[in-house]
């Protein structure tokens, strides 16, 4: 009886071994396929592939694999391809707004130069009128000092003498002199002329 469990216990003991030794082995195969299709010695999905009874399960899940690699190669070149138009649309809209924005500003500029011109044209009429006014108001200065002169002469004439000078001139002359003349004098002078031109000449100094 214990040859007999002796001998089963070595039976067992020899099939644990060579399971252990199998295993061992197996792995090691594992170990050397993974390691020889890292380095590129052989390609292990057609390894796989040449398998008897699991070899046509690889070969049909390869085309699947690369139709869907080959679907997200196309899906990303569209959307490659729609980013690039919508960028190419974007870049023609602002080159549209740009040139639009570049007529404006011409269009400004004229306006602005047309604008310098007509207030440069103004300030030349505004200036050439004071100038003429200046100039106006000048000579009637002068001229208002003439008759001032003539009066301060006539006021030491007799109003008799005066009258005489008054003879060869004419209305506006006489209304000017008398216009600067002393009041006393001027009544002495209209009181020894003609009646009628004294008072012609008396209502053409109150205009």
């Amino acid at each position: 009886m214990a040859d007999e469990v002796k001998k089963t216990g070595t039976g067992i003991g020899q099939v644990l071994v060579v399971l252990f030794l199998m295993a061992g082995i197996i792995g090691l195969l594992i170990a050397s396929f993974h390691l020889m299709d890292t380095f590129g010695v052989y390609d292990k999905d057609e390894v796989l592939r040449k398998l008897p009874v699991i070899g046509p399960m690889f070969t049909a899940n390869q085309p699947v694999i690369e139709d869907i690699e080959e679907q997200e190669k196309v899906d990303w070149k569209e959307t490659i391809d729609l980013k690039m138009e919508t960028l190419k649309n974007s870049r023609k809209e602002q080159e549209k707004k740009l040139k639009k924005f570049e007529q404006e500003l011409k269009e400004k500029e004229k306006e602005l130069k047309k604008k310098e011109k007509e207030i440069s044209q103004i300030e030349t009429e505004v200036y050439q009128e004071k100038v003429a006014w200046e100039k106006e108001k000048l000579e009637k200065k002068t001229e208002g000092d003439k008759w001032q002169e003539q009066a301060t002469l006539f006021e030491k004439m007799s109003p008799k003498k005066v009258i005489e000078i008054f003879q060869n001139m004419d209305d506006k002359q006489i209304v000017e002199i008398l216009k600067r003349m002393n009041s006393s004098i001027k009544s002495a002078i209209l009181a020894k002329m003609e009646p009628k031109r004294a008072a012609e000449i008396s209502r053409k100094m109150m205009r």
